[in-house]
C-alpha cells in the first residue's frame, strides 16, 4: 500500500488543537500499522517546520516536527527537480500553488492517491490524479458491509 500525504495533513497531525487533528493523526497511525509506503516531495519538511511553527508560534517545535516527517517509517521522499517540468504543467493547467502541483505530480508519477486536507487542491487537483481527505481514504480501507 502506499499514498502521497501533502504537508496539510503532516501539520494537521502535529498540532493537537487543529479541527483536524483527529482524522490526520489516525491516518498516520494506520499507515504506520499497515506499513504503507509514503511518497513526498522533498518540500514536505520546509513546509511542515514553516507550517507548524506559525501556527504554534515556536520554531523549535516546527523542526522537530520536520525531522519527525523525515524519519517516519516507510517515508520515501522524491526531489523536486526530478519532476519540475511535469509540475510546471499540472500547476498551469489546474490552476494549483506550486507546491501543490509538486505533490499531485508525485502523485501522478507514483499512482497512487493522494491524501490532503487542503480544500482547494481536492478541487482543482482532482482531474489530474486520485485525491482524498484522510477520513474518506480510512473510511475506503474499512471493509463494506
Amino acid at each position: 500500500m502506499k499514498l502521497v500525504i501533502d504537508a496539510s495533513v503532516w501539520v494537521s497531525a502535529f498540532v493537537a488543537s487543529d479541527v483536524h487533528h483527529a482524522q490526520a493523526d489516525q491516518l498516520l497511525e494506520t499507515c504506520l500499522a499497515l506499513r504503507a509506503k509514503v511518497i513526498v516531495p522533498e518540500i514536505v519538511l520546509l513546509e511542515v517546520a514553516a507550517g507548524v511553527a506559525r501556527f504554534l508560534r515556536h520554531d523549535g517545535t516546527g523542526q522537530v516536527a520536520a525531522k519527525k516527517v523525515e524519519r517516519f517509517p516507510g517515508i520515501k521522499m522524491l526531489r523536486c527537480k526530478a519532476f519540475l517540468n511535469k509540475s510546471i504543467t499540472v500547476a498551469t493547467r489546474h490552476f494549483l500553488r506550486a507546491a501543490d502541483a509538486l505533490y499531485v505530480t508525485v502523485a501522478r508519477v507514483s499512482k497512487t492517491t493522494l491524501v490532503t486536507l487542503d480544500d482547494e487542491m481536492l478541487q482543482r487537483a482532482s482531474a489530474a490524479a486520485t485525491v482524498s481527505t484522510p477520513a474518506r481514504w480510512l473510511d475506503n480501507l474499512a471493509p463494506k458491509t
